[in-house]
Parts: C-alpha cells; sequence; structure tokens
C-alpha cells in the first residue's frame, strides 16, 4: 500500500540569545504519534531555524522546490496538509512573514499556530491567514485537530480558537496536565546531530 501519507510541517526557530533542540515542536510530533488516531496516515516534519537569516533561503530552496509539490500532491489526492508555528515574542514577526507566503504559495493548506505569543487570538485570527490558534497548553488540542478532518468537529476541541462564518469561536479552555508522565519525550523524534 503506497497510499501518501498527509504532509505536516511543524516550525520553530531559536531566539537570538539562546540555541537549543526544538523540544516544543518535538513534543507536539511525538505524543501526536502515541496519541494521534491517525498517526500512521501522517508525516511529520520539524523545520528549526536557528537565526531568522535562515528562512528566506529554506522558503525558495526547501517550501518552493520540494515542500510545495508534496502540499499539491496531498491535495490533488484529496488529503488535507497542515502547517503548524511555536510562536515566541522572538519569532513572531518573522513567522507571520512567512505564514502569509506560505499562504500566497498555497491558500488551501491548513495554517495552526501556538504558543505564548498567540494567546490574545484575535491579535491573529481574522488579521492574518491562520486557520486555528492553541489556546494554553497544545499537546493534546494538537492531536485532536489533527486527527479531525473538517472545521465542522472543530468546536468539540478543548483550547481552540478558529474563524467560522466570518468570525472568532473560541472553545473551552483545556485543563492542565498535571500527570506529565502522558507526555512522551520529545527527544524520540529530534535527531540530536
Amino acid at each position: 500500500n503506497c497510499k501518501m501519507k498527509r504532509p505536516v510541517w511543524l516550525f520553530s526557530m531559536d531566539s537570538e540569545r539562546f540555541s537549543a533542540a526544538p523540544m516544543t515542536t518535538g513534543g507536539l510530533k511525538s505524543c501526536f504519534q502515541q496519541y494521534g488516531e491517525t498517526a500512521a496516515d501522517t508525516e511529520i516534519s520539524l523545520v528549526h531555524f536557528i537565526v531568522r537569516e535562515e528562512i528566506d533561503p529554506w522558503f525558495t530552496e526547501n517550501w518552493l522546490k520540494d515542500c510545495l509539490p508534496t502540499v499539491r500532491e496531498a491535495l490533488a489526492a484529496g488529503i488535507q496538509p497542515v502547517v503548524g508555528f511555536s510562536v515566541y515574542t522572538w519569532n513572531a514577526a518573522e513567522f507571520i512573514d512567512l505564514i502569509r507566503r506560505i499562504r500566497q504559495s498555497c491558500p488551501e493548506i491548513w495554517i495552526i499556530l501556538g504558543g505564548p505569543h498567540v494567546q490574545q487570538v484575535e491579535d491573529y485570527l481574522l488579521v492574518d491567514p491562520i486557520d486555528a490558534v492553541v489556546m494554553g497548553e497544545g499537546e493534546f488540542t494538537f492531536v485532536e485537530w489533527l486527527d479531525t478532518a473538517h472545521l465542522k468537529s472543530w468546536r468539540d476541541i478543548q483550547g481552540l480558537a478558529f474563524v467560522e462564518d466570518g468570525k472568532i469561536v473560541k472553545n473551552a479552555s483545556r485543563p492542565r496536565t498535571l500527570d506529565l508522565s502522558v507526555f512522551p519525550s520529545a527527544l524520540d523524534v529530534i535527531p540530536l546531530t
């Protein structure tokens, strides 16, 4: 069976003062691989920028030449491609610019944001080309969102905000996870080179 897997890219970027492995997006990927109902049919790629100067060359060399043809192939096969961004104060401007470029290159792609900088969802939804924002702790909200096939089922996902019929919908918040042992390690999916 050579059915195409749904392509998902998760983006993160270091701050100028601190370099680290992409633990936030790695945590999302490992959690989805463990709990996601559609994990076997999904291919999550982690894209981590060390400095902002890496974004433009990546967009030209990787996104336009390699990723975008995969996105179009997925759409043609009836599979919904996704990009997600881990947004902090130090990368918000660069990521909003990249999101606009990705949306211009492919209007049909789903775009989701999470992280500390996007908790005021009104600053992003309806303003920028974003489909959904994770409010608060993101791992299980992301798993449920990625497992849903259609906007209509997004209303049932705690901790999610999105736009429907030109209005912002903010679902009930998700209770914080108190038993941290339920989270698989991000290091299971991050190549440490």
